[in-house]
This record gives C-alpha cells, sequence and structure tokens, in this order.
C-alpha cells in the first residue's frame, strides 16, 4: 500500500496526466491523482499523490502557487503561449524597467479573468481545447483571481521575465496576455515554471529522470501536505461514529472549518468540518492513517 505525494519537477513537452501515469506505473500505486494541471510547455512543481493521500488533492489544488513565466512582446497566439501559432503581431513601443515594474504591480489584487479557450475546462462534458481545435469559441463566465505578489526579474530586448504568486484557477497565459495590453502590444508565453505549490515552498522537488529509475522514492507525508491544517484530537468512540459517518455535536471550539482528524499518536485518519454551531463532520476518511 503506498500513501503519499512525489513533489514532482515535471519536464516541458509531457502533459500533467501523462507524467502522472508514468510515475503510477513505475511505482505500483493502485490509486494516483495530480493537484493542479500544468500544461505541456510548463515546467516545475506537480504534486502526485497516491494510495490515500488522494483524497488530499481537493485541499492541496485549493493552495497558493508561485509561478516564473517569460512573456514574449509582440505577438499573440492561438494557445497564449508557444504551443500556438501566431495570430497576430503588433510593434513593442519602447520602454524602460521602471516602466515595466510598475506595470508588473498593476497585476496586484483581486480581479475577474475569463479562462482561455485553450483550457481543460468542460462544457457540456466536452474540454474547451477540444472545441477550440475545432474552430469553436463559446462564452466562458469570468471567475474571481488574486495575485498576491508579483515583481519583474528581468528585461531583454522584446521579452521580460516575471514571477507572481496567485490564488487557485489563475491562468498565467492570460496574467501574460494582460501585461503586454497594459504596455501597448501583444504577447504571449515563451516559458512558464511553478516554483512551489503552497505549503511545499520549503520543499525540494525530484526529478522526472530521477523518479522513473529503479530507486527508493521519499514520499510526503499528510502531516507535512496538511501542516497549515489544524487538528482536532478525537478518541476512539468519536473517530469509530466520524467513519460511520455520523455527525456530532461539540461544547463550543475554538476551530471552525475543515481540520485534520488525529488520535492521541498523532496519525491522521482523516479530515473533518466543524461548522459556526459546532457540529463535527468528516469530510474524508483515511482506510490507513497516513
Amino acid at each position: 500500500m503506498l500513501d503519499g505525494i512525489v513533489l514532482l519537477d515535471k519536464p516541458s513537452g509531457i502533459s500533467s496526466n501523462r507524467a502522472l501515469r508514468q510515475v503510477q506505473k513505475r511505482l505500483g500505486a493502485r490509486k494516483a491523482g495530480h493537484t493542479g494541471t500544468l500544461d505541456p510547455l510548463a515546467t516545475g512543481m506537480l504534486p502526485l499523490c497516491f494510495g490515500e493521500a488522494t483524497k488530499l488533492a481537493p485541499y492541496l489544488i485549493d493552495s497558493q502557487k508561485c509561478y516564473t513565466a517569460t512573456l514574449a512582446l509582440g505577438s499573440s497566439t492561438a494557445t497564449g503561449d508557444a504551443e500556438g501559432e501566431v495570430i497576430a503581431s503588433m510593434p513593442v513601443p519602447e520602454f524602460d524597467r521602471a516602466t515595466i515594474e510598475e506595470k508588473v504591480r498593476g497585476l496586484l489584487g483581486p480581479s475577474l479573468q475569463i479562462p482561455p479557450m485553450y483550457s481543460a475546462l468542460k462544457r457540456n462534458g466536452v474540454a474547451l481545447y477540444e472545441l477550440a481545435r475545432r474552430g469553436e469559441v463559446v462564452e466562458r463566465a469570468a471567475r474571481p483571481i488574486n495575485v498576491v505578489e508579483a515583481g519583474l526579474i528581468e528585461v531583454e530586448l522584446a521579452t521580460l521575465t516575471f514571477r507572481v504568486v496567485v490564488s487557485k484557477g489563475t491562468y498565467i497565459r492570460v496574467l501574460g496576455e494582460k501585461l503586454a495590453a497594459a504596455i501597448g502590444t501583444l504577447g504571449h508565453l515563451s516559458a512558464l515554471r511553478r516554483d512551489w505549490v503552497n505549503p511545499f515552498q520549503s520543499l525540494a522537488m525530484v526529478a522526472f529522470d530521477e523518479v522513473l529509475k529503479d530507486q527508493p522514492i521519499e514520499l510526503i507525508t499528510a502531516s507535512q501536505a496538511l501542516k497549515g491544517m489544524p487538528s482536532f484530537d478525537v478518541d476512539a468512540n468519536l473517530l469509530r461514529r466520524l467513519m460511520q459517518g455520523l455527525p456530532t455535536q461539540l461544547s463550543p471550539q475554538e476551530i471552525l472549518g475543515v481540520c485534520r482528524i488525529t488520535l492521541s499518536d498523532g496519525a491522521i485518519h482523516g479530515i473533518a468540518r466543524i461548522d459556526e454551531n459546532s457540529l463535527l463532520k468528516a469530510e474524508r476518511i483515511f482506510l490507513r492513517p497516513i
């Protein structure tokens, strides 16, 4: 039984799902999933969950992520990155570093973002990128995003590199197009790297080639993945009720919202939620404590 997370450093040129399946086969894991798709062009941190750790995926997908993006100015592509064909060109105005730094800072804060057609979002069960490949364009509802940090790294001719920390569901390709428009031209991403996914900022990634080698792989545990989530200690009787799907009325608690379910041994047996009425309900129960 394999329970844990691999922090894969996904290489360019492979889809997130293909990378997951190859690592799953290498590790011989029955259950597998990843937390947030990276485009084939993109590289960087892709948390792969195996066994009971797949139940953590919904909580990790919602976390903040950090990206370093390289923006090529002067042309736009159908996909918003270097994988798509160029669909329009435009002169690049003269600018200095101070101007670009100001425009990058202009990305900061909450806003509404319309997802691109070349995305994995679905319409009536069909991925948008499949519709886009057929030449179809459908209306997409704008979604709230938040750019928590934004900074310029480098400017070179008609190319600039910037770093952002963003909320879930943010498309960096769309941010790149927005930044190019603020400069007064068009743009598309020529490179994209995910530097980290919260809460794994300080943990090292494992190279794809290293994972595929016939050698032991160190797995991230549930306690590492959920270290920012409060713990709620239960006894064996209360754990049994939670496993049966029975909510439990508690006395007023300081903890509200999602919490880890732990026994006296410190092992995590699941994830529960305590509502404003101090009612405890299980959301995920692990078949094996992890």
